[in-house]
């Protein structure tokens, strides 16, 4: 009987430690009707679900300054990308700027979509 109180004790553990983790991988958009207008504007805009620090953010947007510049807010923790050229290149390289600040998954409307999903679907 012990044996079963702390093997569910320790999948009940585990399973919260998957959650907070998995927390750091999502960039909040502002929802589909947005990231639709965003193709054609070439401004996007992401609110990072953990705090980010605007160092971190400057680094990782220095490797992509001939796609886009990237301005941070670290009070809302919001990052707004604005395009050089509004082309599916540059829309596609938003993908790695993202992936280097360890998002995985791309909030849209309270669903978490994955990055290949959000690339198809919205950069390209």
């Amino acid at each position: 009987m012990k044996k079963l109180i702390y093997s569910i004790d320790l999948l009940v553990c585990m399973t919260s430690l998957t959650y907070a983790q998995e927390a750091e991988s999502i960039a909040k958009s502002n929802g589909k009707v947005e990231l639709v207008q965003s193709k054609t504007t070439g401004v996007y805009q992401f609110s990072f679900a953990t705090d980010r620090t605007a160092e971190s953010v400057e680094k990782a947007a220095s490797y992509y300054t001939s796609n886009f510049t990237v301005d941070f807010d670290e009070a809302s923790n919001t990052a707004t990308i604005n395009l050089v050229e509004n082309d599916v290149t540059s829309r596609t390289v938003i993908a790695r700027f993202l992936a280097v600040n360890q998002v995985k998954f791309i909030e849209i409307d309270g669903m978490n979509v994955e990055m290949y999903v959000f690339i198809e679907s919205y950069l390209k």
